[in-house]
């Protein structure tokens, strides 16, 4: 019987650890994108928990479901990355012609 509750507390900690979902964003492109009008640019970033992407002006710079950036009128703007458990936010510059 020991030894089956040994087995038992072992197994519940190995679940645990095995399930972790802390939602932490890794961003594997720049913190600032800088694009003209027109141009696109992709996001890479990892979480164990999906990320939803949003601009927080569409005016200046929209971007996709799969964090596909495209610039539209002069400005700035900022992208969010969110998960349940963590936001992380990238600068959108979108640069006049010269």
């Amino acid at each position: 019987m020991k030894q089956y509750y040994i087995g038992a507390i072992a197994l519940s900690a190995l679940l645990l650890v095995g399930c972790s979902d802390d939602g932490e964003i890794t961003l594997k492109s720049d913190m600032t994108i800088n694009l003209y009008a027109g141009e696109t640019s992709q996001i890479v970033a990892e979480s164990d928990q999906g990320i939803r992407y949003g601009s927080l002006s569409p005016y200046n710079a929209t971007v996709d479901d799969n964090g596909l950036v495209t610039a539209r009128f002069v400005g700035n703007t900022q992208v969010r990355l969110k998960t349940d458990d963590a936001t992380l936010f990238i600068a959108v510059n979108v640069l006049p012609a010269s």
